[in-house]
């Protein structure tokens, strides 16, 4: 099972630096406990990966809303990035309200969104990127070398685009919707 301080401990080692057991007691578990969070959230809301995105019909919050809207949603708990309203289909202007609230003119909302995932979800391809880019993250502060973060950097872009080709392979098309003014024709 991976976990966080594996990913870090990974990442430090890629560096030829040595690895962590846990986030306590090194500069290097100092750093990794501050950058970590930050990557991997950048990361995962980077596209919608095959293995983090999800769909959820939207709770409708009580009261109306200060600004021009009529209703105000809570965002799921593992919200990250919104990818798309599912439904209403052509949903009119909405508003992300702080990281937990939309708020739109319709009484239901679905939406599809890059979730936060625990790291044992992770597939083994987008640990093994997401501890090449922490690496290339963490680099330069840890070690002062630029040459270290050209070639960190470098096999970084190398996973990437093997995980990137692997999330093409795996996501299905998506299918193409009905539009008002093409039904006309």
């Amino acid at each position: 099972m991976t976990t966080d301080v594996e990913l870090c401990a990974r990442a430090l080692t890629r560096l030829g630096l040595e690895p962590i057991t846990s986030f306590d007691g090194s500069a290097e578990a100092t750093v990794c406990q501050r950058q970590y969070p930050v990557v991997r959230d950048a990361y995962l809301t980077e596209q919608p990966w095959w293995f983090n995105t999800k769909m959820a019909a939207l709770t409708r919050l009580a009261g109306t809303p200060e600004a021009v809207w009529e209703y105000r949603f809570q965002l799921p708990n593992d919200f990250l990035s919104l990818i798309e309203i599912v439904e209403p289909r052509y949903l009119e202007p909405y508003e992300l309200e702080g990281e937990n609230r939309l708020l739109a003119g319709v009484k239901s909302v679905t939406i599809r969104y890059n979730a936060r995932l625990d790291e044992s979800l992770f597939p083994a391809v987008f640990a093994d990127a997401l501890s090449w880019r922490l690496a290339a993250d963490v680099c330069l502060s840890l070690t002062e070398n630029t040459e270290r973060l050209e070639a960190t950097s470098r096999l970084f872009q190398e996973a990437d685009l093997r995980l990137k080709t692997r999330s093409a392979a795996m996501q299905r098309p998506q299918r193409i919707r009905s539009f008002p003014l093409t039904a006309v024709r």
